[in-house]
């Protein structure tokens, strides 16, 4: 989650962007804080819950943004003719791609806009994905805090702050670094080829960069 949440700060530079995807079979178990900490870590956050996929279209028109989906597993599973998705998967299949774009027909004459889909995109949800976004994913198994486990207690007015203090240093060192990363082909592990190759060599490449022992 770590290098996922510094790569958003160079994703102009990657070629591909892998779904972070925060998954449990369980409620309360802290997907949606996972959402709101990355919210505060990376540039442009849109955090979505309910999206209307017109307006992400045209925010992501504008400018490069980070989109963070809670209970996207509701996307997922509605289909037939009252189906209001279709249009939100197939932005979140095709996007992790740099130049991926979706045709829509737009405007009273129905003039056909290709729009610019690419970006880096965190999903949580309950159960599983489909293989079309696990392939494309860094799957991050949740679960609940037991009741012995004792954690420090997340407010906003004291940890927003803070993210925002780590969201600038983050940006501060993804410019000196991010065009080398791009470029770079990183050692991946024995047997991660193909799509999963796709997903991991942006975030091994920060590692790199970083340096240290990940």
């Amino acid at each position: 989650m770590t290098l996922w949440t510094a790569h958003t700060h160079m994703v102009e530079h990657f070629h591909t962007t892998p779904r972070l995807a925060v998954l449990s079979p369980e409620p309360e178990s802290g997907k949606t804080r996972v959402l709101e900490i990355l919210d505060l870590l990376t540039p442009s956050s849109m955090l979505i819950f309910s999206p209307t996929v017109a307006t992400i279209f045209r925010r992501l028109a504008k400018e490069q943004v980070t989109l963070l989906f809670d209970e996207v597993d509701t996307v997922f599973t509605s289909r037939g003719k009252d189906d209001q998705n279709e249009d939100l998967r197939a932005l979140l299949n095709a996007g992790y791609r740099r130049g991926a774009s979706i045709p829509r027909c737009v405007g009273p004459r129905h003039d056909v806009v290709d729009f610019k889909v690419f970006a880096a995109v965190a999903l949580a949800g309950i159960g599983d994905l489909p293989d079309t976004i696990t392939t494309r994913s860094i799957v991050i198994k949740m679960r609940r805090r037991s009741a012995t486990e004792q954690i420090e207690q997340y407010r906003v007015r004291v940890n927003e702050p803070q993210g925002h203090e780590l969201r600038d240093r983050l940006a501060l060192w993804a410019g000196s670094v991010g065009p080398a990363v791009g470029n770079a082909w990183p050692n991946l592990p024995e047997g991660v080829v193909d799509r999963r190759a796709e997903a991991w060599e942006p975030l091994i490449a920060v590692a790199d960069a970083a340096g240290g022992d990940w």
